[in-house]
């Protein structure tokens, strides 16, 4: 095919790609989107054509370009968001029942690891470090994984002064104590 990749440019997993590609013509493929990044788009940007019709939106390959660093990150932006969507709302599959959760990241889908640090990061994590550390008298630290956290807190009474904190502090988040 003319101004596609030749394999001596292509990644080890994108000469594969287009292996299996070609030999199932009939298969879809769900999700490349690993594989997207600046540097993938930059390449996109270089093997489209430049003299072709202006785009839905109305701008020139040379307007695109003025600004082109931003706009191309603007575009892998927008494809992520719209590939995370489709993520949270694909459902989830137990005993061979399909939900779909009307909010949220379903528990047990394929996301939820990604998405709890991305929101935990801002949430959880920056209100222990901001708020709830620098009230504290003893030792401590968080450990997280994903959507669990374990607080180690050396002091009975620092203890107490975050389990009074966490409704009013994380009023949306369910969480539970084992003490």
């Amino acid at each position: 095919m003319t101004g596609t990749q030749q394999p001596e440019h292509m990644s080890t997993q994108q000469q594969r790609i287009a292996q299996l590609g070609q030999q199932h013509p009939e298969r879809s493929f769900i999700s490349l989107a690993h594989h997207m990044d600046m540097a993938w788009m930059y390449e996109a940007w270089r093997r489209t054509r430049k003299n072709g019709a202006v785009g839905v939106d109305g701008q020139t390959a040379a307007e695109y370009q003025q600004d082109l660093e931003n706009n191309l990150r603007n575009l892998l932006d927008r494809a992520k968001s719209r590939l995370i969507d489709k993520w949270l709302k694909a459902g989830v599959l137990e005993d061979g029942q399909l939900s779909h959760p009307q909010n949220g990241t379903p528990q047990g889908g394929v996301i939820l690891p990604l998405m709890a640090n991305i929101y935990l990061h801002e949430v959880l994590d920056q209100w222990f470090a901001d708020s709830v550390q620098p009230r504290l008298k003893g030792r401590n630290f968080m450990v997280r994984y994903a959507d669990d956290a374990v607080l180690y807190l050396s002091s009975q009474s620092d203890a107490a002064r975050v389990w009074t904190s966490c409704p009013n502090a994380l009023p949306d988040m369910a969480y539970a104590c084992i003490r």
